[in-house]
């Protein structure tokens, strides 16, 4: 897709772009951290330590019932033994991001519960591609990140969302001309000047600024973070669509997306959809159970109810 040159913010995104509170100094920490050092552990543990409710928040899911301790939790240091350093960092970027843009809708929730779904799933494909496993915390952070446009717009600009909204768009393609049409600007261009405020890695903000780019299924392109987070964002819509793809077998869920959705995984070494198909009924109850967790979802019985409402 191309850029459009003549495209820019209206004067209330710009303000409201210049008011956003500064994003939590731990992101940028985090993302400087070296997963495959030695001292990535204690590192990441000082980090956690350091912001008391960050702390409060991870002891609280080591010790749920997702987690299931067989004895209580009670140290930060035992807290991300249980849940894991990538589970752990995950966690605690997760709650830097939500702590900027709290939900104040279900709307809001269910986009909430979308970046987080599309954050797990494009690390998971990081971790299964060895060319782009060092990439896979950079991944979580550009999924969480993906339509943080969206969530500006929320804050910033309602009436544009409603505008775009009732038009009923059919195709992330759509969404944008859609966008561009009505509002003279697009969710992606608004993202990228938010990771441009924040002083984000330019890599990540590129992923935002063009993860609705097309990508041809032939396409001879090396394999990025900007295709990787395509297909989770595309995996994490065809499951809120239909979920109970979910609960197929292997073989089943595996014909299903590649005759539904063709384009998840364009790129990706060949042979590679067995190691991470499997994995994704596990993945999307964790996107669940971190929406509980972050309070996004008031109970996992209210889960259906609210995605189909908001789809």
């Amino acid at each position: 897709m191309e850029l459009h040159p003549t495209m820019k913010l209206p004067a209330d995104l710009e303000r409201k772009l210049e008011q956003l509170p500064l994003l939590p100094a731990v992101v940028s920490e985090i993302l400087d951290l070296d997963s495959d050092a030695d001292d990535y552990f204690d590192r990441l543990l000082h980090l956690a330590e350091r912001d008391p409710p960050f702390a409060i928040r991870v002891l609280r899911c080591a010790n749920s019932a997702y987690s299931a301790p067989v004895t209580p939790i009670v140290s930060l240091r035992d807290a991300v033994m249980r849940l894991g350093t990538q589970q752990c960092a995950a966690l605690v970027l997760t709650l830097a991001v939500v702590k900027v843009f709290l939900p104040k809708s279900d709307a809001q929730r269910f986009l909430w519960i979308h970046s987080l779904q599309t954050a797990l799933f494009a690390r998971m494909f990081c971790q299964r591609i060895p060319a782009m496993r060092r990439s896979a915390v950079e991944a979580y952070v550009c999924g969480l990140l993906h339509d943080i446009g969206r969530f500006v717009q929320f804050e910033g600009a309602p009436a544009d969302l409603s505008r775009v909204d009732d038009t009923h768009w059919a195709s992330p393609q759509e969404l944008l001309e859609v966008e561009r049409i009505a509002l003279g600007y697009d969710h992606a261009l608004l993202g990228w000047h938010a990771c441009k405020k924040w002083s984000l890695p330019d890599t990540i903000g590129n992923v935002v600024r063009h993860h609705h780019d097309p990508v041809a299924a032939d396409s001879n392109e090396p394999l990025n973070l900007i295709r990787i987070v395509q297909s989770a964002d595309a995996l994490s819509v065809a499951l809120t669509m239909k979920p109970e793809l979910v609960t197929m077998s292997s073989v089943e869920f595996a014909c299903r997306l590649a005759a539904e959705h063709p384009r998840i995984g364009v790129g990706f070494p060949a042979g590679i959809e067995s190691s991470w198909q499997p994995c994704i009924p596990d993945l999307y109850e964790k996107s669940l159970v971190l929406a509980l967790q972050l309070h996004l979802l008031s109970s996992r019985t209210n889960e259906a109810r609210s995605l189909s409402a908001s789809s």
